[in-house]
């Protein structure tokens, strides 16, 4: 067995230095590139089971990679990064 983690692609948020935490996120597009990329990198990897928070930019992440697979993304709440408060 072989387990793969993977962070979700740049955000819009990301490229302007904002915390995140809880808020969904969407992708910028060299966010969408890199998701694009990383769909292409697993191609040819076995995933049977996927997981990924409910954010949208992680959702938007892994639903790109799934192209290429047949299994079913699942989403967790537990999986979100961490609440910032105020910072948000």
């Amino acid at each position: 067995m072989k387990l793969l983690i993977c962070r979700h692609g740049e955000t819009v948020a990301n490229a302007r230095a904002e915390i995140q935490g809880h808020r969904p996120g969407q992708l910028s597009d060299k966010g969408i590139e890199q998701a694009r990329k990383l769909a292409a990198r697993l191609a040819s990897e076995q995933v049977s089971i996927a997981r990924a928070s409910d954010r949208k930019r992680a959702r938007d992440t892994a639903e790109e990679v799934l192209r290429h697979h047949t299994c079913v993304l699942t989403v967790h709440e537990d999986l979100r990064e961490r609440a910032c408060g105020e910072l948000e």
